[in-house]
């Protein structure tokens, strides 16, 4: 990931009005972006460290450790998902090419889904411990939990099997992931599911 090349990106700028695209020119300004969030990204990474390093440290310990850092993990996947989909980094010649894995598995499924799943994780225990009085063990604990990730996992792989120009695909000539208007609906619905999740 280097400098944008001015000129590319005047051609995709042009290629996208003439398919009556609105396309924004890769700057300096995303690639400073792109190197700033990762900065604090790393800063976050040195503090769950330090959390996972001490987390027999009772007040460490009371935040819950594991799903601390779980969360952390999430909303990497998030950060990287976002580079491709909204267009901060050039795509050819790099693994974002892979519009359905990094767009769709990586930023909804691992990245938003993920983020959604610890967070209602985490608000279900502090529910059974302090409104319920029960254990955070056991089967029924993570029943709900189970459910969730189970139709996360259906979701992906149904989505996984549709055809790329259905779904989501990579259009070289813009350098962007194009996705399909019926499958953009399904993720917004499947993100504000979980968003609903998550709230009861």
């Amino acid at each position: 990931m280097g400098f944008p090349d001015a000129t590319f990106e005047q051609q995709r700028v042009e290629a996208a009005a003439l398919l009556n695209m609105r396309l924004d020119a890769r700057t300096r300004g995303d690639l400073a972006v792109i190197v700033l969030l990762a900065a604090v990204y790393f800063i976050d990474l040195v503090a769950v460290a330090f959390m996972l390093w001490n987390r027999k440290y009772p007040p460490l310990k009371s935040k819950g450790p594991v799903l601390m850092a779980a969360l952390f993990v999430c909303s990497v996947f998030w950060f990287i998902g976002d580079i491709q989909v909204n267009g901060h980094a050039q795509l050819a010649g790099s693994a974002l090419t892979d519009c359905r894995g990094i767009g769709f598995w990586v930023r909804v499924l691992l990245g938003i889904c993920g983020v959604c799943a610890v967070v209602a994780l985490r608000s279900y225990a502090l529910h059974q411990v302090f409104a319920l009085n029960l254990p955070t063990r056991g089967l029924r604990f993570y029943l709900p939990f189970l459910v969730y990730v189970a139709c996360i996992l259906v979701y992906g792989i149904v989505a996984s099997a549709l055809s790329p120009r259905v779904s989501a695909e990579y259009v070289r000539a813009l350098d962007i992931c194009r996705l399909d208007e019926p499958f953009k609906i399904t993720i917004f619905v499947f993100v504000w599911v979980s968003c609903l999740f998550v709230a009861l």
